[in-house]
């Protein structure tokens, strides 16, 4: 082996990150111990960094004064004290530690700096290889492990897991499981057989111990081969700041996730198994394969999309290099790069999902940087819609990007083919469009164009790793002008907008004709457009006409807008300009306006005037059949805009899916064209087009007598351009509550919860009620759905695909139980609450809470009392019952102050854990990401994170089942509180909040009930109290709150308006 010796003064200190791992790094000189040692040279020099010369090498050598080397004897059992782990678990290991120090002061000298393992372990060019040699036992097994290691098994058993060693070898001794560390990274990943030679590897004999083998890279007897790492020039040696995902990453419950031990799919978890190191902003699923192929991003072009698109990539754990050019005469070369990056801090929506995420978006120019992007797998194109600026940008990338790294624009208007001409076909290969939608964090659309030339690997690799990395739903597209969305979309808007200018209509009512009945969001037409910006019509219609044939139907409605083109002129661009189609007129007290369109001018905002509404039931076709003037103007829209659809079939896609997908998630559309023209009715659409002298698309008369999805013996299916149904294949790793209930029937059902069998011993839970709100229904079905699962099942997952998991309790049942005074019912519900979330907590099966969008109040504390969660990147919890004038009395105090005082980096005694969360109750805060949810500790430091909403609910039943084997209630715990002292500071501290005018009156007393539950009321802090002692505090403040007038009129208010009261 090579050891690369210090001849300066520059002596290493111990890397903390690497501690005990028996991996040295010295400067200067290499030395080569030869076969004399027992080592065999490496066949080729070691691997040089350019920037400090250095060169790995695992050894026994260490410097002795004036620069001599010292070989350092091997001790009995083969292990060389100097190269002894810091971590060790048997009392042998320990004496071995302790020589370790001793022999640094004996010899006087600097330690060597550790490097990280096993991004320092060579592959290729400067492979380290370590020959078995036999040494001592006589065995041909014992090895000096240059990984770190806790003290293992040694002699003719290495390499055996327990369960294979022989019987008659030391009683009692096999058979212990292995410990793993927060911090532990894992091994490398492998076949896994139960058993035989691929067996998982060699795994020790003691808790705590483990690490055998990693560090070898040839096989010998007992031992497998490790995979390569790849160390690239420039990389640091740290693993928690090298650029790309360490290798033991594969996402595997950690044993400390939930109290339980982490257990495989198919059985216990052994060495050899991925396992998940709980890393900040690691989010790719349960029990999935690391994205290796992308490890490192760089976006050029640092406006709104560019900076949008390196916060996510951000989100997802990756580092991201984002550059732009230098601006003319500027003293800091790299401002617009760190100038994106200071405003995504602050903006709101914010860009980033936790303040990690930003530390991982490395700002620089294009000037000075462009040669880092030889590091760099994936390079995001995101400038200037102009052709020749982004190809000279592509010439020089080619001269600087690694072989076989990818390269995207994110244009949507630019045809690929004409973005790649005149560029070397090695550049040809690599290169496609992801166009990104605004903003990228929250928009799960991403439209994928690749070209004939491009490799199939590279359009595979981006589009995994934006499924599974970045949680978008990716939708080949066709090259064509616009793509599918934008193409689509632009003439759905234009079409709207002129048809609402001809025929003199109201802004309002537009929007409440093409909105909620079409499936749209509420903003309607004329929102979104203030939303998206009125300056950028201008700009995508001309592109799309530019581009388009003067066949196309979009022609029809591109014609000028002069009273737009004035609004745009004065600054009326919309939400960020001074109004839109709708103003916020501030010099009449705040007061809403809307444009009216035939004047040109505003006037105040009014309800909607739509009577054909109410006279169709907001049924889609009979509002377009409807002769009004408001049911004309909805076919006018909707009509031609789902025929303009139907003629997109074969053009821009070959898939009904597909265009439905786009619209669906890059319009927000509930249905997408083609799932509206179903309920319409093909037939019927085709017949109105003909009636009135319209082309009728090629697809309608293909769907004749038919419709474009069906289900078919429990399947959904779609019909196909040569007119037969195929089956909607979903992508590997997602699994739906959607198909499950098309397939099948519920367990037990009432009319706000269902239970349903999603297979291999696990059930789903799901609300059904308006808004998932929570109410007695839900509970008297949870407590049937635990002495079911009980009886039948494995385990269960509490989940639904509502836009929220749940939004808390239904107060409209408890203002109504008030006003007839009804107390003993309100009590009563909330008993019936805490009873069910402690039999949830302490079921004899592993509960798993899988959460999407909202998840406040009652919905934040039942995930509390689950035994994991697996929640959606886009989660927002927060315990919020302070806003209606209430404390939280489901528990949720009770939770959130154990996990403060057991998992909180703060303080000891027992004030801290209070005091932190009176903070984060009395403001009634919310997470804004499920990272964030982690910070607060809605979320445990080990639940899990998917980034794709359709991956969720796979993940959370791979994670129930991952707890179920040697699965066990969590114990009991009792707190220790400081009582009235406690009480009173907290409170002291919300009067200068209320002097400072931060708080009102009702907030004062709403914060003193919450002081008294989280207190411990009357308590003293030698006194420690059960679950049933601060339960019984929550019910009874929650109860004295309910009696008053001030929470009756909060909750009021909110049902009401949906904002709280500042009484």
């Amino acid at each position: 082996m090579r050891l690369v010796h210090d001849l300066g003064s520059r002596g290493g200190r111990r890397h903390r990150a690497g501690r005990g791992r028996g991996i040295c790094l010295r400067w200067g000189r290499e030395h080569d111990p030869g076969a004399h040692d027992g080592l065999q040279p490496p066949a080729q020099s070691g691997f040089r960094r350019p920037d400090a010369q250095r060169l790995h090498g695992h050894g026994r050598y260490r410097r002795g004064g004036g620069g001599a080397l010292v070989h350092l004897p091997r001790r009995p059992g083969g292990l060389c004290p100097a190269l002894a782990p810091a971590r060790l678990r048997c009392r042998r290991c320990r004496k071995l530690r302790r020589r370790d120090r001793d022999h640094h002061r004996a010899q006087g000298t600097g330690r060597g700096r550790w490097l990280s393992a096993p991004r320092d372990h060579l592959g290729g060019t400067g492979q380290l290889a370590a020959r078995l040699q036999g040494r001592g036992r006589g065995d041909g097994r014992h090895l000096l492990a240059p990984d770190r290691r806790r003290g293992c098994r040694s002699g003719v058993l290495r390499g055996l897991r327990p369960d294979a060693w022989p019987g008659d070898f030391g009683g009692g001794q096999g058979g212990g499981g292995v410990r793993l560390r927060p911090r532990d990274h894992g091994h490398w990943p492998g076949r896994r057989h139960p058993q035989g030679p691929g067996a998982g590897r060699d795994r020790c004999c003691r808790p705590g111990c483990g690490r055998t083998q990693r560090g070898f890279c040839q096989p010998g007897p007992g031992l497998y081969a490790r995979s390569q790492a790849v160390v690239r020039s420039g990389e640091p040696g740290r693993r928690r700041h090298c650029p790309g995902p360490s290798p033991g990453r594969h996402r595997r419950a950690h044993r400390r996730q939930s109290g339980q031990l982490a257990q495989a799919r198919e059985g216990s978890l052994r060495p050899g198994d991925p396992v998940h190191r709980r890393r900040p902003g690691h989010r790719h699923h349960l029990g999935g394969d690391v994205m290796s192929d992308i490890r490192k991003v760089a976006v050029l072009g640092a406006g709104v999309m560019g900076a949008g698109i390196a916060a996510h990539v951000a989100n997802a754990g990756v580092p991201v290099l984002l550059l732009d050019i230098v601006p003319p005469g500027a003293e800091n070369r790299n401002a617009l790069a760190e100038g994106a990056l200071a405003r995504m801090q602050k903006a709101d929506p914010a860009p980033f999902m936790s303040k990690a995420a930003a530390a991982l978006v490395t700002p620089g120019n294009i000037e000075d940087h462009l040669e880092q992007l030889a590091d760099v797998d994936w390079i995001v194109e995101a400038v200037v819609e102009r052709l020749d600026v982004k190809q000279a940008l592509y010439a020089r990338l080619e001269a600087v990007r690694k072989p076989g790294s990818v390269v995207s624009s994110n244009t949507s208007t630019l045809p690929l083919a004409t973005l790649t001409e005149g560029l070397p076909p090695s550049f040809a290969r690599d290169f496609l469009i992801t166009h990104f939608f605004n903003p990228p964090r929250y928009m799960r659309l991403l439209e994928v164009v690749s070209g004939p030339a491009t490799r199939p690997e590279a359009v595979e690799a981006v589009s995994r790793f934006a499924d599974v990395r970045l949680g978008k739903s990716v939708v080949p597209c066709k090259d064509r002008p616009g793509f599918i969305a934008n193409r689509l979309g632009v003439f759905w808007l234009q079409a709207a907008v002129v048809e609402a200018f001809e025929r003199g209509l109201a802004v309002e009512d537009v929007d409440a004709i093409i909105g909620k009945p079409m499936g749209i969001p509420k903003t309607g037409v004329f929102g979104l457009l203030d939303l998206v910006g009125l300056d950028l019509m201008p700009h995508v219609n001309a592109s799309l006409a530019a581009a388009l044939p003067s066949e196309d139907a979009f022609h029809t409605f591109n014609k000028p807008l002069p009273i737009v083109e004035r609004l745009i002129a004065e600054g009326y661009t919309g939400r960020k300009g001074k109004g839109g189609f709708y103003r916020i007129n501030r010099e009449a007290g705040k007061r809403k306006e809307a444009l009216d369109l035939t004047t040109g001018t505003y006037r105040p905002a009014r309800k909607a005037d739509v009577p054909a509404l109410g006279e169709t039931r907001r049924s889609v076709g009979a509002l377009l059949a409807h002769p009004s003037a408001h049911g004309q103007y909805a076919w006018r829209v909707m009509g031609l805009t789902l025929a303009y659809a139907a003629a997109l079939l074969g053009d821009a896609a070959d898939d009904v899916a597909a265009i439905d997908e786009a619209m669906r998630l890059g319009y927000n559309w509930k249905f997408g064209p083609f799932e509206l023209i179903d309920q319409i009715g093909p037939d019927v659409l085709a017949q109105r087009l003909a009636a009135e002298g319209l082309a009728v698309p090629p697809a309608l008369t293909l769907a004749q007598g038919r419709t474009f999805y069906r289900d078919h013996e429990g399947r959904r299916q779609r019909l196909g351009l040569e007119g037969v149904y195929h089956d909607l294949v979903r992508p590997e790793g997602v699994l739906l509550l959607q198909d499950i209930k098309r397939a099948s029937k519920p367990i037990l059902k009432n009319g706000s919860a269902a239970l349903w069998d999603i297979g291999d011993g696990v059930a789903c839970f799901e609300f059904t009620s308006k808004m998932n709100s929570i109410d007695p229904d839900i509970m008297d079905l949870l407590g049937k759905t635990l002495r079911r699962v009980k009886k039948d099942f494995k385990a269960l997952v509490i989940h639904n695909e509502g836009s929220n998991f749940s939004v808390g309790a239904n107060l409209g049942l408890a203002v109504f139980a008030a006003n007839i005074a009804a107390w003993g019912e309100i009590e009563s519900m909330v008993s019936q609450g805490q009873e069910t979330y402690r039999a949830l907590k302490y079921a004899p099966f592993p509960v798993v809470g899988a959460p999407s969008g909202m998840a406040l109040g009652g919905g934040c504390e039942i995930l509390l009392h689950c035994d994991a969660v697996q929640a959606h990147a886009e989660t927002y919890m927060g315990l919020v019952e302070v806003g209606v004038g209430l404390v939280p009395a489901w528990g949720g105090c009770t939770e959130m102050l154990h996990r403060w005082s057991s998992l909180g980096r703060l303080p000891k005694g027992p004030m801290p854990a209070v005091g932190k969360v009176f903070e984060i109750l009395s403001t009634a805060t919310v997470a804004k990401s499920a990272a964030q949810a982690q910070e607060l500790l809605f979320l445990r430091p080990g639940d899990g994170i998917t980034m794709n909403r359709d991956r969720l609910l796979a993940d959370a039943k791979a994670r129930a089942l991952a707890l179920v084997e040697g699965y066990t209630p969590p114990e009991r715990p009792t707190y220790t509180l400081p009582g009235p002292a406690a009480h009173t500071a907290m409170m002291m501290a919300v009067g200068s909040f209320r002097r400072l005018g931060k708080a009102t009156p009702y907030d004062e007393v709403v914060s003193g009930a919450l002081a008294g539950v989280l207190s411990g009321g009357a308590t003293d802090v030698t006194e420690p109290l059960d679950e049933d002692a601060l339960l019984t505090l929550e019910r009874d403040h929650f109860m004295t709150l309910a009696r008053t007038p001030g929470t009756l009129a909060r909750i009021e208010t909110m049902l009401l308006t949906g904002k709280p009261l500042r009484n």
